[in-house]
């Protein structure tokens, strides 16, 4: 269930108070995010970010394109300029292995020392100095897309809980004894400017 509330928080979706047999929903973190959005996509839309209020979600470009450095240091660059100081950026798996190659590189050369030790090769980046500050990259298997790039100041983010977890007993059939999970929670933006999106990226 955390795995699903995960990937709902991730998703780009709008926020919904719900109605007679429609269930509420929460704005997901694109559909937050608006002052420091920045697209890769291309075609007959490029993408366009979202009001900011969760209101909407944001518009997806035709085309995804590569993760660039550019992309990552413009999106850190307007959020400080925004006043935020996040530290976070989360992405897919996939994603993340791109980031690690667009700066790895590995050396031929061994030294004496590396003849005795077992031989290591780093081929992951995990954080990242900016001119702005320090950056933990952090895959997230459960994010709902991997064209989404988050640069978080974690903060400006919180649940809101409006239901915690409880278990409540159903009514029994027979022999059997059925129970429901309950929880309800909505993903709260203190301040939008203090984060970033980079958005409409691929491999």
């Amino acid at each position: 269930m955390k795995r699903d509330i995960e990937f709902m928080l991730t998703s780009n979706v709008a926020r919904n108070a719900g109605a007679t047999g429609t269930a509420r929903i929460t704005a997901g973190l694109p559909a937050w995010i608006a002052t420091n959005y920045h697209s890769l996509g291309s075609g007959t839309a490029a993408g366009a970010a979202s009001s900011g209020n969760g209101t909407d979600a944001a518009t997806d470009a035709t085309t995804d394109n590569s993760i660039t450095e550019a992309g990552i240091k413009t999106v850190i660059k307007e959020a400080y300029e925004s006043g935020g100081d996040p530290d976070v950026i989360m992405c897919k798996p996939d994603i993340k292995q791109a980031i690690s190659d667009l700066t790895q590189s590995v050396s031929s050369l061994r030294t004496a020392a590396d003849k005795v030790a077992p031989a290591h090769v780093v081929a992951a980046v995990d954080v990242y100095v900016s001119d702005f500050g320090t950056f933990k990259i952090q895959p997230n298997r459960n994010q709902a897309r991997s064209q989404d790039v988050f640069i978080l100041d974690m903060d400006h983010w919180a649940m809101g809980v409006l239901r915690d977890f409880k278990t409540v007993d159903l009514a029994v059939t027979g022999d059997s004894q059925r129970q429901m999970l309950v929880y309800e929670a909505g993903l709260m933006s203190k301040n939008q400017k203090s984060s970033g999106y980079l958005a409409n990226v691929t491999t």
